[in-house]
């Protein structure tokens, strides 16, 4: 006891608590640049390496300020009563749950969010340039990305044991675990082009070197949306553009992304490409606006009697031919619509409403609020809607504040959206944000990175959190 007693003071005396921060945002850098990849050398080990890193991030961030008193998390609904309460709300799906292991990963995915989102709210409100960090994730993450974009065009490198433990032909789809989930992971990166551009103004180049290279750098992503699929990602990336479009010193990578957009269109619509047409839907889009036509009359059989029929309506053709679009979307949202009303406050559990795919088994409804509705109640699905809105809301009053620098409102809106596109990303995914933490980790450090900013510049209700061996864990109202 008496060592105990004794550990916060050699702490205190050892243990650098004024550190400084620049040095530690590393580990956050790299643990976003690996989030998105679910298989690279010694895949069987790299879940648990990137869920040390991601501890040990938070660890060396919040850990020294803790100890020290000094530590702010936000109040309330963003801060640790708001994550308790998304985890209790969540109750009726956690008790229905088949399986242990099953509330384990969700109980998980929320402590995931919650530190990281913590992380960058700490950082952002003590000064730290959050654009470096995120810019760090973008090189990481870059490279695999053009690695994906070659192999899947020139079948570059054609490897055969063992060094296709680097890069395994079946999963020509990118270094994620399914094309939708790498293809939203890079476009979520995408805002980050722009806060890489808006660092090299320190770099020795010329305004045009600067726009050309990330010309390039977003074309890369844009590209490979062809080659890994998911029209959701074609989404997001439509929504980026158009919004990156309004900013001036973002104008130049929206024009770039729109070009590239026409010209790998106008590639698929002259070749006809059965990989980029299968991926990018054409032939189901193209069938949206097929209409049946009468056949023409035999010319050797005589007509018959006129007959006031009604004429077959188009309206469920193009019903039919959109759920085709959306990969049996609309059918599943009619489905969990349906089990939400026979139970509408208990859910039926984690994983028990599964529905019948043409390509799996089983897959989920691709919607977060409707699958987590129908697994836990509207409460959970309600109360997490509350605490994006109060993102929105704070990311909106950051760029909307004439008073700021316009380099502080433009780092302000690339954070804003990459929140506007999770959220849209969630609207067509079941996983997205909430379920699957990993490929949309950029997500909760934008968000926290905006709360933070916002508590530093125009003030945010917050609690100082302290912790002693003696005391234990002390958290008030911050004065």
């Amino acid at each position: 006891m008496q060592v105990l007693h004794h550990l916060p003071l050699f702490v205190s005396r050892h243990l650098p608590l004024s550190v400084n921060l620049h040095r530690n945002t590393w580990l956050l850098s790299l643990y976003l640049g690996l989030a998105p990849v679910y298989h690279l050398i010694g895949d069987k080990y790299l879940p648990l390496f990137k869920a040390a890193l991601a501890v040990a991030a938070v660890v060396v961030v919040l850990i020294p300020p803790l100890l020290s008193g000094k530590l702010r998390l936000p109040a309330w609904a963003l801060g640790p009563p708001g994550f308790l309460a998304l985890i209790l709300l969540s109750a009726p799906g956690v008790v229905q749950a088949p399986e242990v292991f099953l509330n384990v990963m969700f109980v998980m995915d929320i402590g995931y969010a919650a530190g990281l989102m913590w992380c960058f709210f700490w950082l952002a409100r003590q000064g730290e340039n959050i654009s470096v960090i995120l810019t760090r994730a973008l090189v990481i993450i870059l490279p695999l990305a053009a690695f994906a974009l070659v192999s899947a065009l020139a079948k570059i490198p054609n490897w055969t044991n063992p060094c296709d433990q680097l890069w395994r032909p079946e999963y020509s789809i990118g270094f994620g675990s399914s094309p939708t989930q790498w293809s939203i992971s890079l476009i979520l990166l995408l805002p980050c082009i722009g806060l890489l551009m808006g660092e090299a103004t320190h770099w020795r180049l010329k305004q045009e070197h600067r726009a050309v290279l990330g010309a390039a750098l977003a074309s890369i992503l844009f590209v490979s949306q062809f080659m890994t699929g998911g029209r959701t990602g074609f989404l997001i990336s439509a929504v980026s553009i158009a919004i990156l479009a309004f900013p001036r010193q973002s104008r130049w990578l929206a024009y770039s992304g729109i070009l590239t957009g026409i010209v790998i269109g106008g590639i698929i619509v002259s070749s006809q490409s059965p990989a980029c047409s299968s991926h990018v839907g054409l032939d189901r889009l193209l069938a949206l606006a097929a209409v049946d036509r009468p056949k023409p009359a035999a010319v050797d059989r005589p007509k018959p009697a006129a007959v006031d029929r009604p004429r077959p309506s188009v309206l469920p053709r193009f019903l039919a031919n959109l759920d085709t679009l959306g990969t049996t979307r609309f059918k599943g949202y009619k489905i969990g619509l349906g089990q939400i009303a026979e139970r509408p406050f208990l859910g039926y559990g984690f994983k028990q409403v599964l529905l019948r795919g043409h390509r799996k088994p089983e897959i989920e409804i691709h919607n977060l609020w409707i699958k987590w509705t129908t697994y836990c109640g509207v409460l959970a699905p309600i109360w997490f809607t509350i605490m994006a809105g109060l993102i929105l809301l704070i990311a909106f009053r950051l760029v909307a504040n004439r008073d700021d620098t316009s380099e502080n409102r433009f780092v302000a809106a690339m954070l804003g959206l990459v929140v506007i596109s999770g959220l849209t990303a969630a609207l067509l995914e079941p996983n997205a944000l909430i379920g699957s933490f990993q490929y949309t980790a950029i997500w909760w450090a934008a968000s926290g990175s905006l709360v933070g900013i916002y508590a530093k510049e125009r003030g945010l209700r917050e609690w100082s959190v302290r912790f002693s061996f003696k005391r234990g864990l002390e958290i008030e109202q911050a004065g």
